[in-house]
């Protein structure tokens, strides 16, 4: 059985399978088509948000994102005018989102639709910091996928996941972003107040988000490890 994790690994464990049939085997980034955009970058530009701080979420915002934490830090950020929240995507919780943001007559949250494939690198990009939420009753369940591609863009990333489990424990080892409690809008807003404080602190976490994508996270790491699962199935 291969899972994405060690926490889903160890869910299985938990629940009787023996650990000698289980693999982790991790999600990838196309690492060649994803890359970071520092200079010129089109999504900005095109609205208007190169003067801005950009914080971003790029993914489905559906039922279990909790993604309504970050709107609540959005109003508390609301006075800063150079703080802007960009949500990227379709899915189940958008028109949800999108009614309290209205709610709350907020000019510094914008919706977008999916961007295309080829101009993701601009899109992730964009971000000076992306948002991951994980719950603490789905940290065991599963491992988002999101990570993945805001790493091939060097961008860092501000994590919403409870303490040990995998997505905390790699934030925290690689310094690739910063954690934060779960259900918390008010110490989310502090911590994108402080990172947007320290831009020196930002650049490094970038250059090592990119430097973790390349050295773990690539298509090619994760075929070796299919490749031996299977060998050794066989």
């Amino acid at each position: 059985m291969i899972v994405l994790s060690s926490d889903m690994r160890q869910l299985l464990v938990d629940s009787g399978i023996s650990v000698e049939k289980t693999c982790c085997i991790s999600n990838w980034a196309d690492t060649e088509s994803i890359c970071p955009v520092d200079r010129d970058n089109d999504f900005l530009q095109r609205h208007s948000l190169d003067r801005k701080f950009v914080v971003m979420y790029s993914g489905n915002p559906g039922l279990t994102q909790c993604l309504q934490d970050f709107v609540e830090a959005a109003a508390l950020l609301q006075g800063e005018s150079d703080v802007h929240f960009v949500c990227i995507g379709q899915g189940a919780r958008r028109a949800d989102l999108e009614r309290q943001v209205k709610d709350l007559e907020l000019a510094n949250v914008s919706f977008f639709d999916y961007q295309p494939i080829e101009e993701l690198a601009h899109s992730l990009s964009a971000a000076d910091l992306h948002l991951i939420p994980l719950n603490k009753d789905l940290s065991r369940c599963l491992m988002p996928s999101k990570r993945y591609g805001i790493l091939a863009a060097g961008r860092p990333y501000l994590v919403t996941a409870p303490e040990g489990c995998e997505l905390f424990e790699i934030t925290t080892r690689y310094q690739v972003g910063v954690t934060v409690p779960p259900d918390n809008p008010q110490l989310v807003a502090d911590a994108i107040r402080e990172a947007k404080s320290k831009p020196e602190q930002l650049r490094e976490m970038r250059n090592r988000a990119r430097d973790l994508a390349e050295s773990k996270f690539t298509r090619k790491h994760s075929i070796d490890a299919f490749s031996q699962a299977l060998m050794e199935v066989a």
